[in-house]
C-alpha cells in the first residue's frame, strides 16, 4: 500500500510543497523536522536521504498510517 519512493509526493512531503495534516502525531512531528532540515539543506542528496526516511517509517508503522497514506497518495 505504500506507494514507491519514485512517486512525487514524497518529495513534496519533505520539502513541505504538499501540506498534509498528519492523524499520527509521531509522523507530523518527523515531517515537521525534515521541513526545517530542507530549509538548512535543500540539496538533492539531503532531499533523497529524507524520502528514504520517511519511506522506511511508513513501512514500518504502516498499519497505524493508512488513513495518511489514503489521504496524501489518493488518485487523481
Amino acid at each position: 500500500m505504500v506507494p514507491a519512493k519514485t512517486n512525487g509526493k514524497w518529495r513534496a512531503l519533505v520539502t513541505g510543497e504538499l501540506n498534509h495534516s498528519f492523524k499520527s502525531v509521531p509522523a507530523a512531528l518527523m515531517f515537521s523536522g525534515f521541513k526545517r532540515e530542507v530549509r538548512r539543506d535543500n540539496s538533492p542528496s539531503n532531499i533523497n536521504r529524507l524520502i528514504d526516511k520517511a519511506y522506511i517509517f511508513f513501512i514500518k508503522y504502516e498499519a497505524l498510517l493508512v488513513r495518511d497514506i489514503r489521504e496524501i497518495f489518493k488518485q487523481e
